[in-house]
């Protein structure tokens, strides 16, 4: 899991990121769509939401598998 540093408010809300994963949901690529589920779940980490963290953290992982990205399914768990 990525190193996520709390500094001063860095990851108050993740209003950000729900944005990107709704925008990439709608108009992305599988990558995009992957990469934003699995930022989502690294904020939700961070702010010990453990149980929505593993979640997007798997939707991350599943749509990352049939992509021959090997930095993006190192990330992921692969």
């Amino acid at each position: 899991m990525v190193n996520v540093k709390k500094q001063r408010g860095d990851l108050l809300s993740d209003s950000l990121i729900a944005t990107s994963v709704s925008y990439y949901n709608r108009h992305g690529d599988q990558w995009h769509r992957a990469s934003a589920y699995y930022y989502r779940g690294v904020v939700n980490h961070a702010k010990k939401q453990y149980v929505d963290a593993i979640k997007y953290l798997k939707t991350a992982e599943a749509l990352a598998e049939p992509l021959d990205d090997e930095p993006l399914s190192m990330r992921s768990g692969h």
